[in-house]
C-alpha cells in the first residue's frame, strides 16, 4: 500500500509539473487554432464542387463582401428623396473606407452611347449610367427605376415595383469586421435615420463571418454557464460545492491537451467543434458521478477508485469508439470533431484514475467532495433505480430496434447556411426577404469553358432556364447586347472586344476565356440544387459547362452528411454491442447477453426511430447527436456488469442504478443549455440530446429490469 501511495504521489507531482507546461504551451508557443467562419469552410476541399468553387473565385476574381438591401416597408416604391440618400451613401462609401475594393448597386449598370457625327469624324462613344437621379430637385415623388428594372440587372439589383435597392460592397478576401461595422453605421446614420420607413436587410459573406464570430463567442459564455449549472447539480446531488472544482480540474487538463493537439495539427475552430467543450463535458461526466455516488454510499476514496477503474475504462473506451467512428467519415468537418473528442474521452479517464488519486493523497481535503447528510434526492434516486417496465410492454418496446434500422436510410437532410441561425436573426430575415421578393432561395454560376461558343452556350442556357427548380438565369450574351444596343452594328463589333477585355464592364468573363451565367433556384432543399447540377452534367457530358458556387458545394456536402450519420451510427453501435457482449461473457452473464446488448442499443435506436418517423431534419450538428449518444451507449450496462461481482443483475442495477438516474438527469440538464445557444442547429442538438439521454436511462435501467426474469416471492 505504501509503494502504491508513493506511486500516486509521484503521479500527482508529474501532474502538477504538467499543468504549467500545458498552460505555457497554450499561451506562448501554441497558436490559437484557426477559426473557420465562412460557409465554404464547411465543405471538404477534395470535393469536385469545392475545386470548381476555388477555380470560380480565382478566375473571375470574386471577392468577399457585404450585401445591403434598402427596402420600403409594405413593399411600396421608393421615392426620389430616399433614392438620392442611398445614392449619396453609395457614391461616398469608397471615399470613406480605404479597404473597400468595389461597389455594385442599381447605380452601377452602364450602356454605350454615341454622340457627335461619325461622318464628320466627331463621333464619341462612352459608357453612361442607366440611372442618374436628379437629386437637386429631390422630392417625395416616385423614384423612376425603370431603366434598371428593364435591364438584365433589374431582378437582382431592384425589388418588385422599385420597392428596394441592393448595394453590394466588396472587400478583399480577408475578413474586415471593422470595415463592415463602419459601413453599417454610416448606412443607418445617413439613410435610415433620415427615412424611418426604410428597413435595412444585411447579408453576404462578411455578414455571415461576423455572425459566426459572435456566435462562437456566445458558445464560450455557454461553456461557463455549463460549469455553473454543474456546480449547482453537484451541490444538490452530492451535498458539497467542492465537487465542481475537482471535476473542473480534470477537465482543464483534458481540454488543454486537446486544445494543444488541435493547435499543433492546424485543426480550425468551426461550427461543429465549437461545441467540443460542452460535448466532452457531457460525455465524460459519468465517471465522476459514479465515483461520487460510491463515496456517497460510504466507500473510501481508495475503494471507490479501485472499484471503478476498469468499468470506467470500458465506458471511456465505448465513448472513444462513438466519437472516433467519425474519423472514418467522408467529411473533413466531422473528422475534425470526432478525433479530438475521442482523444478527450481517454485522456479524461487517465487524469481521473491516475492523477486525481495522487492529488487526494497529497491534499486530503481535495477528495472530500461529498456529504451524505446534505445530499438531496438520495432516497428518491435509489427508489427510482428499483423500478421496472412491465414485461409485456418491455418486449413491445424492443421493436424500436428493427424500426430504427428501417427508417435510418430514409432520414431527411435539410440545412442552409442562413438556417444555422435562429428565426429573427438578421441573416435569416435577409435570406427570407430575398427569397420572397426574388423567388430565389439559392444561387449558383453556370460556367462555360469557351465563351466564344455562343450558339451552343445559349442553347444550354435556355435548357437550364427550363429546369423546374430554376427561377431565373442571366444570359451574359443578352447583357452584352443590351450594353451595346445604342451603337451601330459596326461599332458594336468593334466595341465588343473592348467590353470583354474590361473586368469592370464584363465580370462574367475570365482571363482564361470562360464565361459564367448566374442562376437562381427557387427550392431551398439541397436536393433541388443537386438535381440542377445533375441536369447540367447531362447537357455538358464533356465538361463544356458546369455549375459552381458556395451553395452548389454545400449541396454536395449535404448528401455526404446523411451518409455519415447512418454509417457512423451503424458502425459505432456494432462495436459497442460487441464490447458489451464480450464483457457480459467475461463477467459470467452469458445467458443475459441478448437482453444486455438489446437494452444498451435501445436508446439510440428509439431516438433514430422518432427522428425518422416525425421527419425531423438531419443536419451537420445532428451528426454530433448521433456520435455522442452512441458514444455513451452501453455505459450504464457496463457499470451494472462490473457492479454485479457475481450477483444477480437485478441486484446490481438496484445497487448503482441510482447513479445512472443522476447521470441521466445531469446530462439532460446540460443538454438543455444548448437551447440558449446563438446557433439554431445547436438548439436542435440540445433537444435531441435531452431526448436521447432520457431514452438511454429508460433502456439501460428500467427496460433492462423489465426484461429480466422476476424472482418468485419468498
Amino acid at each position: 500500500m505504501t509503494s502504491q501511495s508513493n506511486g500516486q504521489r509521484r503521479a500527482f507531482s508529474r501532474a502538477l509539473f504538467l499543468l504549467p507546461i500545458l498552460g505555457f504551451l497554450s499561451l506562448v508557443f501554441v497558436r490559437t487554432p484557426p477559426v473557420a467562419l465562412s460557409p465554404d469552410d464547411l465543405v471538404d476541399r477534395q470535393f469536385e464542387t469545392a475545386s470548381d468553387l476555388r477555380r470560380l473565385k480565382r478566375d473571375f476574381n470574386l471577392r468577399e463582401g457585404l450585401q445591403l438591401i434598402f427596402a420600403k416597408e409594405g413593399g411600396r416604391p421608393l421615392d426620389l428623396r430616399e433614392g438620392c440618400a442611398i445614392w449619396d451613401y453609395v457614391s461616398g462609401e469608397p471615399l470613406r473606407e480605404p479597404l473597400l475594393s468595389g461597389v455594385n448597386s442599381a447605380f452601377s449598370p452602364r450602356e454605350a452611347r454615341s454622340s457627335g457625327d461619325a461622318r464628320l469624324g466627331t463621333e464619341k462613344i462612352g459608357f453612361a449610367r442607366l440611372l442618374e437621379p436628379d437629386c437637386d430637385r429631390a422630392a417625395a415623388e416616385p423614384f423612376d427605376l425603370r431603366p434598371v428594372i428593364d435591364s438584365p440587372w433589374g431582378r437582382s439589383l431592384v425589388g418588385p415595383k422599385g420597392s428596394d435597392l441592393v448595394v453590394e460592397l466588396s472587400y478583399d478576401r480577408d475578413f474586415h469586421p471593422e470595415a463592415m461595422s463602419g459601413a453599417l453605421r454610416r448606412a443607418r446614420e445617413n439613410v435610415l435615420a433620415k427615412f424611418p420607413e426604410l428597413k435595412l436587410y444585411v447579408g453576404g459573406l462578411h455578414a455571415f463571418r461576423s455572425a459566426m464570430r459572435d456566435g462562437m463567442r456566445g458558445m464560450l459564455l455557454l461553456d461557463f454557464g455549463a460549469l455553473a449549472l454543474l456546480a449547482v447539480l453537484m451541490r444538490v446531488f452530492f451535498g458539497r460545492w467542492r465537487g465542481i472544482f475537482v471535476l473542473a480540474s480534470t477537465l482543464a487538463i483534458t481540454f488543454a491537451a486537446v486544445w494543444i493537439g488541435m493547435a499543433f495539427s492546424g485543426v480550425p475552430i468551426d461550427l461543429v467543434n465549437s461545441n467540443l467543450f460542452l460535448m466532452v463535458l457531457i460525455a465524460t461526466l459519468e465517471d465522476f458521478v459514479f465515483l461520487s455516488f460510491l463515496k456517497l454510499g460510504g466507500e473510501s476514496n481508495e475503494a471507490a477508485f479501485a472499484r471503478l477503474r476498469w468499468p470506467a475504462f470500458f465506458t471511456s473506451f465505448t465513448t472513444w469508439i462513438g466519437f472516433t467512428s467519425l474519423a472514418f467519415s467522408n467529411l473533413e468537418i466531422v473528422r475534425r470533431f470526432g478525433v479530438p473528442a475521442g482523444a478527450a474521452a481517454m485522456v479524461e479517464w487517465f487524469v481521473i484514475f491516475f492523477f486525481l488519486p495522487g492529488a487526494i493523497r497529497s491534499f486530503p481535503a481535495f477528495g472530500d467532495w461529498v456529504r451524505a447528510e446534505s445530499a438531496s434526492f438520495r432516497n428518491a434516486t435509489r427508489a427510482l433505480s428499483g423500478k421496472r417496465i412491465p414485461r409485456p410492454l418491455a418486449f413491445l418496446l424492443l421493436a424500436a430496434i428493427p424500426g430504427a434500422a428501417l427508417v435510418a436510410p430514409h432520414l431527411v437532410y435539410r440545412e442552409r447556411p442562413a438556417e444555422i441561425f435562429p428565426a429573427g436573426h438578421f441573416l435569416r430575415e435577409s435570406s427570407e426577404y430575398y427569397a420572397r421578393t426574388r423567388d430565389s432561395n439559392a444561387s449558383g454560376e453556370l460556367v462555360f469553358r469557351d465563351a466564344t461558343a455562343e450558339l451552343s452556350n445559349r442553347a444550354v442556357i435556355e435548357k437550364v432556364r427550363a429546369i423546374p427548380e430554376v427561377s431565373a438565369v442571366e444570359d451574359p450574351y443578352a447583357t452584352e447586347a443590351f450594353i451595346l444596343r445604342g451603337l451601330s452594328l459596326s461599332d458594336r463589333q468593334a466595341y465588343l472586344s473592348t467590353l470583354r477585355s474590361s473586368p469592370d464592364f464584363a465580370p462574367w468573363l475570365s482571363g482564361r476565356g470562360e464565361m459564367k451565367a448566374h442562376f437562381d433556384v427557387r427550392d431551398p432543399d439541397i436536393a433541388a440544387m443537386n438535381r440542377v447540377r445533375a441536369r447540367v452534367e447531362e447537357l455538358c457530358p464533356g465538361r463544356e459547362c458546369w455549375v459552381a458556387g458556395s451553395f452548389v458545394s454545400y449541396a454536395e456536402f449535404g448528401d455526404k452528411v446523411r451518409q455519415t450519420l447512418v454509417s457512423s451510427l451503424a458502425l459505432s453501435l456494432l462495436f459497442v454491442g460487441l464490447v458489451v457482449g464480450f464483457l457480459a461473457w467475461f463477467r459470467g452473464y452469458r445467458r443475459e447477453i441478448p437482453v444486455l446488448v438489446g437494452t444498451a442499443l435501445w436508446g439510440p435506436a428509439f431516438c433514430c426511430l422518432l427522428v425518422g418517423a416525425f421527419g425531423v431534419p438531419v443536419g451537420i450538428v445532428s451528426c454530433l447527436f448521433a456520435a455522442t449518444l452512441t458514444g455513451l451507449t452501453g455505459d450504464n450496462t457496463i457499470q451494472f456488469l462490473f457492479a454485479g461481482r457475481g450477483r444477480d443483475l437485478e441486484e446490481s442495477t438496484a445497487d448503482v442504478g441510482g447513479a445512472s438516474v443522476v447521470v441521466g438527469g445531469m446530462m439532460i440538464g446540460l443538454s438543455l443549455l444548448f437551447l440558449f445557444s446563438p446557433f439554431a442547429t445547436a438548439r436542435t442538438l440540445g433537444a435531441l440530446l435531452a431526448l436521447g439521454f432520457a431514452a438511454s436511462v429508460l433502456g439501460d435501467l428500467w427496460l433492462l429490469r423489465g426484461l429480466l426474469p422476476t424472482k418468485p416471492a419468498g
